[in-house]
């Protein structure tokens, strides 16, 4: 049985109190398209020429420390330790607060979590966006590098959704699958879900594998294409393009 893409955390409610920044706007910003459009991507005038292909840079040795840290856990003060040092040394990098997002949100301070995951979001923007809020063309999640902070932004798309804002999430999540259509982190299904009205709490639940070391907390990968390929034919504006590239490839 084949299967992929790890189970986040549970959510035992389906709204947070207080909501993201968003839900904080008078109903005249929230009913304008373009002013939702200029919250969510913002431009960054430093960069006067969209990006064709973005590659991520930081320092190769941070990588490697942050994922020596992953592999073992953060079980004892001197990992912990580690942790905030990778954090100093490399602001950049975002896989340390994408990481500490997901810990606030299983501790249950669903605020923190929101706010740790804007704000990796915000900085993944400033190295992305040009000055008209556009984003790169290709980022591919083949380069190793680029993970982090193509996570980043999979990351806050997904608490948008946990926040009750599915129609923000999938605006973010379409920019993704425009910029990497071979789409190694499955938003493609994420959209769907959305666009057929699904909640976030249990839409994936009938794919997770049933058997083996990975049942229940990964994907069955057979069992989500067979529904992605059946549900995905109602929508054809969203993959369409998709379809397009994963031919050219062939």
């Amino acid at each position: 049985m084949s299967s992929a893409h790890k189970k986040k955390p549970s959510l035992k409610k389906k709204h947070v109190a207080g909501g993201p920044w968003i839900l904080t706007l008078n109903s005249s910003v929230v009913n304008d398209p373009k002013q939702i459009e200029l919250l969510l991507f913002p431009p960054y005038p430093h960069r006067r020429k969209r990006i064709l292909e973005f590659y991520d840079k930081y320092d190769p040795i941070i990588g490697d420390r942050w994922y020596e840290l992953m592999e073992r856990g953060i079980r004892t003060k001197e990992d912990a330790k580690e942790f905030q040092a990778i954090r100093d040394a490399a602001p950049e990098f975002l896989a340390p607060h994408v990481e500490l997002s997901h810990a606030a949100l299983e501790a249950g301070d669903r605020k923190e979590a929101f706010d740790i995951a804007m704000f990796a979001y915000m900085l993944a923007l400033q190295r992305i966006a040009d000055r008209n809020g556009d984003w790169p063309e290709t980022i591919q999640w083949a380069w190793f590098e680029n993970r982090p902070l193509m996570r980043a932004l999979h990351h806050f798309a997904w608490m948008l959704w946990t926040y009750g804002q599915p129609d923000l999430a999938v605006m973010i999540l379409r920019r993704i699958l425009r910029m990497n259509p071979g789409d190694n982190q499955g938003v493609r299904y994420e959209i769907l879900a959305i666009r057929l009205g699904l909640p976030i709490e249990t839409w994936d639940q009938p794919f997770f594998a049933k058997r083996g070391p990975m049942a229940g907390v990964a994907w069955d990968a057979q069992k989500i294409s067979d529904w992605f390929d059946r549900e995905a034919k109602k929508f054809p504006e969203e993959y369409d393009r998709m379809f397009a590239e994963w031919k050219k490839r062939e």
